[in-house]
C-alpha cells in the first residue's frame, strides 16, 4: 500500500519534471507536479495509498527540517553578514502565508 502512495507521488512529480523540460520553464518540476497533484486531487477522492502516505509524511514533517537546522548551526558567518535579508524574508513569508491561509478560510467557509 505504501508503494503505491509513493509511486503516486513518484508521477506527478515526473510529470512536472517532463512539462519544465519539454517547456523550458524556470519553475522547479516539483512544484510544478504538486499543483499537478493539486488540482488532480480537487475534483478526485483521494486515493487510500495516497492518504496513507501523506498521514506518514506529516507526521514526519520536524524531520524535514533538522538538515536546514545543522546548517544555519555550521554557517553562522554568512547567516550574521545577511540577517537583514533573512529577518525580512521570513516577516514577509509570514505574513504573505498568513494572509493566503486567511484568504483560503474565508473562501472555504463560506454558506
Amino acid at each position: 500500500m505504501l508503494i503505491k502512495g509513493f509511486l503516486f507521488l513518484f508521477i506527478f512529480q515526473a510529470l512536472g519534471e517532463l512539462l519544465v523540460r519539454w517547456f523550458n520553464l524556470i519553475i522547479p518540476g516539483s512544484v510544478i507536479g504538486l499543483l499537478l497533484l493539486f488540482i488532480y486531487l480537487l475534483f478526485m477522492p483521494t486515493p487510500e495509498p495516497l492518504q496513507k502516505v501523506a498521514d506518514g509524511l506529516v507526521r514526519s514533517l520536524s524531520l524535514f527540517f533538522l538538515p536546514a537546522g545543522v546548517g544555519l548551526f555550521f554557517l553562522p558567518e554568512n547567516i550574521l553578514s545577511q540577517w537583514p535579508a533573512l529577518l525580512a524574508a521570513m516577516v514577509l513569508g509570514t505574513a504573505v502565508a498568513l494572509f493566503i491561509c486567511a484568504l483560503i478560510l474565508r473562501w472555504i467557509s463560506r454558506p
